[in-house]
Order: C-alpha cells, then sequence, then structure tokens
C-alpha cells in the first residue's frame, strides 16, 4: 500500500498523521508513507526526524478579510494543483489523507479529482476553511468530536475516531515520570505549557506564581515555548521549580502530573484524556474562528475540565484554582474520570479499519 499523507503549519497537524503513519507501518508489511508539507511549516522539523520523505510545495493562507495576499495565494493554489497532479501521477497512492492546514486543500482535492481514495482527519470542534472546502469531496472525514458535523456539508461522509495520538503517551508510569524529574509522593506538581511556541500571558501569569509559591508542598514545571518573549529569568525562581523553553519530553512530564495547565489544541486535549489528568485549559484567542474556545468548552461542559479564558486570567485567580484543586482531591478526580470517559475511542483501530475498506486492500 502507498500513502500519501499532507498537513501543514503546526505540530497539531503533523502529530496526528505520523501517529497515522507509524500505525500503518506497524500493521502493514509492505507499505510506502510520504508526506507533502509547506516550505516552512513545522512538519519540515518534525517530520524528518522520522525518516519519511516529505515533498514540499509552496502555499499561503487565505485572509479572511479582503487583501492583496490572496492574489499571492491564488497564484499558490493553481501551481499547487499542477505539481500535485504530476506528484500523484508519479507516487501512484492507494489513497491520501490529509490532516489539516491550507497545504491540504490542492492536495488532496487533487486526489479527489483524480479518483484517488482521500480522507481528511479535523481534530477541531470548529474546523478549519481547508476541511469545511474539502468535506464535500473526500470519501470520508475522520473526526475528532462528534460536534464538528455540525459545521460540514451535509454531503460529508463523516465517522467520529476521536484523535490519533503518538506511541509514547503510554510508555512510562506515573511514579517512574516523577522519579525521573525528583517529584516526592507528597508534593503537588503542576505541569504547564502554551504550545511549542509559547504564550506571552501564560508566560508571565505562571513566572509570577512561581515566584510568590508559598506553599512548598507545590512544584511547577512550565515550558514557556521556542518563542519565549519577555525577561523570565529561571536564578529568580524557587529551586523546587523548572522554567524551560522547550523538551521533547513532554508525555513523561504529563504523565508524572498532578495537574496540567495548558492551552486547548485539540491534540493536547486528547493527550490529556488518554493519560486521564485534571486540567486547567485557557484557550488561545488568536487563533482562526476561536476554534481552541470550543475545543475546551466541550470538556468544560461535562466537567472535565476547568475552563479559564484569557480574560480572566490573572495570577491571583489560577493561583486561587490551583490551591483548591489540590486541597479538593475530590473534585480532581471528578475531572480526571470524566476526562477519560471522553478519551475512550479506539482511535487507530477505527481509521486503520477505514482505509482498508477505502482502499479495498485486504489486511
Amino acid at each position: 500500500m502507498r500513502v500519501l499523507f499532507d498537513c501543514g503549519g503546526t505540530a497539531g497537524h503533523s502529530y496526528p498523521a505520523l501517529a497515522m503513519a507509524d500505525m500503518l507501518k506497524r500493521r502493514l508489511r509492505d507499505v510506502e508513507i510520504a508526506f507533502v508539507g509547506t516550505k516552512n511549516g513545522m512538519e519540515n522539523q518534525i517530520i524528518g526526524q522520522y525518516g519519511y520523505p516529505l515533498y514540499q510545495i509552496e502555499m499561503t493562507g487565505l485572509k479572511r478579510k479582503i487583501s492583496k495576499d490572496n492574489l499571492k495565494t491564488a497564484y499558490h493554489l493553481l501551481r499547487a494543483f499542477g505539481k500535485m497532479k504530476t506528484l500523484l501521477k508519479e507516487i501512484q497512492p492507494h489513497i491520501v489523507i490529509g490532516t489539516g492546514g491550507y497545504v491540504c486543500y490542492p492536495v488532496v482535492r487533487m486526489a479527489a479529482k483524480m479518483k484517488i481514495p482521500s480522507a481528511i482527519h479535523e481534530s477541531n470542534a470548529m474546523p478549519g476553511l481547508a476541511t469545511k472546502w474539502l468535506a464535500p469531496h473526500v470519501d470520508r472525514v475522520w473526526l475528532g468530536v462528534g460536534q464538528t458535523k455540525t459545521y460540514l456539508s451535509k454531503k460529508a461522509q463523516t465517522v467520529e475516531v476521536g484523535n490519533p495520538l503518538r506511541l509514547g503517551f503510554h510508555a512510562t508510569s506515573k511514579q517512574a515520570s516523577r522519579k525521573k524529574y525528583g517529584i516526592l509522593k507528597d508534593e503537588f506538581w503542576v505541569v504547564s505549557f502554551g504550545g511549542s511556541l509559547g504564550a506571552k500571558l501564560l508566560n508571565e501569569t505562571m513566572y509570577e506564581i512561581m515566584r510568590n509559591e508559598e506553599d512548598k508542598s507545590i512544584r511547577y514545571f512550565h515550558m514557556s515555548g521556542k518563542h519565549q518573549t519577555g525577561d523570565f529569568d529561571e536564578k529568580h525562581l524557587p529551586q523546587r521549580h523548572q522554567w524551560l523553553r522547550y523538551t521533547e519530553d513532554m508525555p513523561t512530564l504529563m504523565q508524572g502530573a498532578d495537574l496540567i495547565i495548558s492551552r486547548a489544541g485539540a491534540m493536547t486535549l486528547s493527550e490529556i484524556s488518554a493519560l486521564k489528568k485534571a486540567s486547567i485549559l485557557i484557550p488561545s484567542p488568536h487563533v482562526t474562528s476561536n476554534h481552541q474556545y470550543y475545543n475546551a468548552k466541550i470538556y468544560a461542559d461535562q466537567n472535565a475540565a476547568i475552563l479559564l479564558c484569557e480574560e480572566e486570567l490573572t495570577p491571583a485567580h489560577l493561583k486561587e484554582i490551583i490551591h483548591r484543586l489540590k486541597t479538593h482531591p475530590e473534585e480532581r478526580e471528578t475531572l480526571e474520570n470524566t476526562m477519560k470517559k471522553m478519551g475512550e475511542k479506539n482511535t487507530l483501530q477505527m481509521i486503520f479499519d477505514d482505509i482498508l475498506l477505502l482502499t479495498k486492500i485486504e489486511r
């Protein structure tokens, strides 16, 4: 089987595709996998680490307001269609799978035009433009959450599968994780992060909390992001806390945490669900269609997480919630159990079975 994945822009688009690719490699003997991405997206850093071929096309996102930049986008789109037609004829994939980002549109749309089985996976509650435009044309739309269906064409062939996770999120135990980072059994460990690129207000808030935390049984680990802005000197923090720009060890950190504070990207939420963790979600207000708010609201409405919008975010308010959850383990347990129920889907198995169905290839 030959499979072409396309993803672009963020880690949240790349990691679901990698999870599916690795699953196919484990389950099928003769599978050939390649990726398509943009020249400047994070997929170049991420995909390359795993040894998969990555074809590049030049694409820019569509501005939702009238802009001269949309003329450039239209030009790139036309060129991308031609390049993808040539590439698809050369590779002859049995299926083309998109996982989000504007690069998906020319790749998956051309595959559909050429009658190549095609599918897209939408991880967010509020679908992106590429998903909306592609939904009526592809053979399958895999949904992270069922509510997304209401925003798509009635012609869309949707299946709710959840969000595919990378190997590694169950590779260690909570005890082993805490031992690795020197966290004692009776210490309350808070792991916080604003995504790989960081979040300015969250960084400022966590820095103040960490500097002034009186309860020495609480320990913090904060990832500030690769593009951290602001003057955050770890030397001014108590030694029991850790401040880091970026780490590849997030699965281990999240596994060991008593409480996670994060943005509300769809894949992060799925990881928190899989690990059955209590969480405080602070959606980014700067993303397209405010989709992180809708992601977080689904969980908060089910009492699976605490939703805290940025306009409510202050060191005093966030600290009060942290201390409340520390001293009320029954509230934490309710969040954990409900979060676990929301994440109980055999996602990769469902996707695998559907790929075999769409490609008509026997296992």
